[in-house]
């Protein structure tokens, strides 16, 4: 059974199956839990066995946001939902309430904006320091992949989620980069000030996931240079890439567009509600942005 759970993609399991199986061990760096280990021992039903997942999924990803980690804390309540379960006391329907439960509870006395604000201003890295910021970018990358014409993958997991093979080498990008010394972009981006531009740099639309790991100064270049380079450019990696391949310019303004659009899919993807234009803008660090009232 654990070689199933851990990979999936040579079980027996039906395809939305492993589907949220591969997404959970991601979560759990293929570390499963007790809960995990109780549910497909007890739970013979796959239609119920999807349902009680996929909550899991949603908990396990919207806990990370909050506290930028798997806490103690929230392992021992699952833990102990897990011995509850495999005990027979309780049902897989309840099972279910109580993660649903759990997830509610997240966001007690406050929006899911704020929640989001409150992970990206505590951070002097912002989004980029969310430890589980590949994740979510990986789960973007495979929405774009889902949609492009020819479903090729184009970023493997295990060699993404890895922090680097060498120093100064890296798969998550700053588009407008860490170190933005070349004129290009200082001349873009002069008008803001430190605070400003570091808000820029981490928020969320900034953050490129690459094909593969890219030498770190390389980050430097102007965006043109980025975007059109012969085999390292985003116009010949990951679908992320080349969506942000296709802008001429990238300002704050297209860290912003990209933010947003970002944030619909997390919307919809774990079936939250972030709010608002100005809210989601607020969630992004950005509300510098926003165009001043005359």
């Amino acid at each position: 059974m654990y070689y199933q759970i851990v990979t999936p993609s040579d079980s027996k399991y039906n395809a939305e199956e492993k589907v949220i199986l591969e997404q959970v061990n991601r979560l759990l760096e293929n570390r499963p839990q007790l809960l995990i280990y109780s549910i497909y021992k007890k739970e013979k039903n796959t239609k119920n066995r999807i349902a009680i997942m996929k909550e899991l999924e949603k908990f396990y990803f919207i806990q990370s946001l909050i506290s930028g980690g798997y806490t103690r804390r929230r392992r021992r309540g699952q833990e102990e939902l897990g011995v509850q379960y495999a005990t027979g006391n309780i049902d897989g329907k309840k099972l279910l309430e109580q993660i649903k439960l759990s997830i509610s509870e997240l966001f007690t006395n406050r929006e899911f904006s704020d929640v989001l604000y409150g992970r990206f201003k505590d951070a002097s890295s912002g989004y980029y320091g969310w430890s589980f910021a590949k994740y979510f970018l990986f789960e973007y990358e495979l929405n774009l992949q889902s949609t492009s014409k020819t479903n090729r993958t184009k970023i493997d997991w295990d060699t993404f989620s890895k922090e680097v093979y060498e120093k100064d080498y890296t798969s998550v990008e700053h588009i407008y980069p860490q170190k933005a010394r070349n004129k290009y972009w200082t001349s873009r981006f002069s008008k803001y000030n430190q605070t400003q531009k570091r808000m820029l740099r981490n928020s969320l639309g900034n953050l490129l996931a690459l094909s593969k790991p890219k030498n770190s100064s390389l980050s430097n270049n102007p965006f043109n240079e980025k975007r059109d380079t012969e085999t390292t450019g985003y116009r010949f990696g990951s679908y992320s890439e080349n969506e942000v391949a296709l802008k001429n310019e990238w300002r704050g303004e297209e860290i912003l567009e990209r933010g947003l659009k970002m944030l619909d899919f997390l919307e919809e993807r774990w079936q939250l509600n972030i709010g608002d234009k100005n809210k989601k803008i607020k969630a992004l660090g950005l509300s510098f942005l926003k165009p001043k009232r005359k």
